[in-house]
C-alpha cells in the first residue's frame, strides 16, 4: 500500500530506568515504513542509562527528541508528550514495548477521510519479558463484538477485552482540542480511563485485525500486584460513576463492573452486602480454599 506522507505521528515514549529495553522500542519507531513521524520520548527521572541510549538516537535522527524531568509518574510523563506534540496523530509507545514496521503505513488508511475524530487500532502479540519477539501464551481479544464501544468498554475491561495503547493510532484532537488527558490521581488503569473519555464523544471507530505490535509481558510488573491493580481499577470507575457525562445505564454497567472488579481481585473487604449476594458464588470459593488450606487439608 502506498499512503503519501500527508500525516505527521507524534509517538509519545514515557520512560523510567528503561535502558533494558529502550533500544529495542526506539529501533522499532526508526524501522517504520512510514516515515513521517516525530518521536518524544519523556524521560521520567531515570537514574540509569535511559538518557544515554535515547540521545544516540538523537543524534543520528532529527525526528527523535528527548526530554528529561523529575520523577513524576506515568500519566505525568503522557501528558507531558502530549503538549509538546505537534503532529495530526498520536502514537502511545511504552518503553518496553515495540511497533511492527507496518503498522502506520496500514492504520493510515483509517484516517483518510476523517482526521479529527477517529480512533483506529489493531491487534497486537504478547512477548516474552527477555526476549520480545519471542511469543508468550498470555492473549485476551483486542476486538469489540459490537458498536456498543462504551458498553464494552466497561463490561468486557480486562475480562474479555485488552487493548494495550499501542494498539491505537488517535486523532490528536481528542488531546489538543477537546483536552483528554491521563489522570495523573490515578495510580494505574489510567488508559481505561482515557479510553472511556475518548468513546465517550462518539468518535469514529476502526479495527485493523493485524497483529502490528507487541507487549511485552514483563516479570513483577505492577500488573502483577492484584491489591494495587484492583484498587486503582475501583478508583478509575468511580470517578465515572460520579461524572455527568454517562447515561443512568452505562451507570448501572458500572456498578455492575465494580463488582465485578471486587470479586476479580478479592476485595471482599471491600463489599457492600448487595455485592457479597451477588457474588456468593466467589465468595464461597474463596473463603472455602483459605479454611482448607489453613487447615492443611488441602495440597
Amino acid at each position: 500500500m502506498s499512503i503519501k506522507n500527508d500525516f505527521l505521528i507524534s509517538v509519545i515514549i514515557p520512560a523510567y530506568n528503561a535502558e533494558v529495553f529502550i533500544n529495542e522500542t526506539l529501533s522499532s519507531v526508526k524501522n517504520q515504513t512510514y516515515t513521517n513521524w516525530e518521536c518524544i520520548i519523556i524521560d521520567d527521572g531515570s537514574t540509569d542509562n535511559t538518557g544515554t541510549i535515547a540521545k544516540e538516537y538523537i543524534g543520528a535522527d532529527k525526528r527523535f527528541h528527548y526530554i528529561f524531568q523529575s520523577n513524576k509518574g506515568l500519566s505525568a510523563a503522557r501528558n507531558a508528550g502530549l503538549q509538546l506534540a505537534t503532529g495530526n496523530l498520536i502514537q502511545f509507545l511504552d518503553a518496553d514495548d515495540v511497533l511492527l514496521p507496518l503498522k502506520f503505513e496500514k492504520q493510515l488508511i483509517h484516517f483518510e477521510y476523517n482526521v479529527l475524530n477517529t480512533v483506529s487500532f489493531t491487534d497486537y502479540i504478547s512477548g516474552s519479558s527477555e526476549n520480545i519477539y519471542i511469543p508468550a501464551a498470555y492473549y485476551v481479544s483486542s476486538a469489540f463484538v459490537t458498536k456498543n464501544y462504551i458498553s464494552e468498554l466497561i463490561t468486557r475491561w480486562e475480562a474479555t477485552l485488552t487493548i494495550p495503547p499501542h494498539c491505537f493510532l488517535f486523532s490528536a484532537n481528542f488531546f489538543k482540542q477537546e483536552k483528554i488527558h491521563f489522570d495523573p490521581l490515578l495510580k494505574n488503569h489510567e488508559d481505561f480511563d482515557c479510553w472511556l473519555d475518548i468513546l465517550l464523544l462518539l468518535p469514529q471507530v476502526k479495527y485493523l485485525d493485524e497483529k502490528l505490535c507487541i507487549y511485552r509481558l514483563t516479570t513483577g510488573s505492577m500488573s502483577k500486584n492484584m491489591k494495587l491493580m484492583g484498587e486503582g481499577f475501583l478508583h478509575a470507575l468511580d470517578k465515572h460513576l460520579a461524572s455527568k457525562k454517562l447515561s443512568k445505564n452505562e451507570k448501572k454497567l458500572i456498578i455492575r463492573k465494580k463488582r465485578s472488579v471486587l470479586a476479580s481481585y478479592r476485595r471482599f473487604d471491600l463489599m457492600n452486602y448487595k455485592d457479597k449476594f451477588f457474588s456468593i458464588d466467589k465468595l464461597w470459593k474463596y473463603y472455602s480454599t483459605r479454611i482448607l488450606q489453613k487447615t492443611g487439608i488441602s495440597k
